[in-house]
């Protein structure tokens, strides 16, 4: 009998643990699906993140290429804009390299001019 009550007392005790080591372990099932469905969460939001953070970067890549390209035709502008004002600036050396002769040139017309009309007759 006693070996039957001492018998009783262990299963009784062993089920005690079995349910505290069910519940413990039905606990941390819990916590676990629980921060599973959170990581899930978190998961999602950081693709929605990385795709927004992509359309952003594409978005800055075509405007730096477009900011590129206007740099690029400024550049050439500039480039003809100054070839332009060294040429210009070379006629304008010789235009007056030039007008010291035809100021010359212009005075001894004059002077023809006025001979011819003291000359002419009136």
């Amino acid at each position: 009998m006693e070996k039957v009550e001492q018998r009783i007392r262990e299963l009784t005790r062993r089920e005690g643990e079995a349910n505290y080591k069910c519940r413990t372990l039905a606990t941390k099932l819990s916590v676990l699906e629980k921060s599973e469905k959170e990581a899930a969460r978190q998961y999602k939001e950081l693709e929605r993140e990385l795709t927004k953070v992509q359309q952003q970067s594409e978005k800055f890549r075509l405007g730096f290429e477009k900011a590129k390209q206007k740099l690029a035709s400024s550049k050439e502008s500039v480039l003809g804009r100054e070839q332009s004002f060294r040429r210009l600036e070379k006629k304008n050396r010789e235009l007056e390299s030039k007008f010291p002769e035809f100021l010359r040139q212009m005075e001894i017309f004059r002077g023809r001019i006025l001979d011819w009309r003291f000359i002419a007759p009136v």
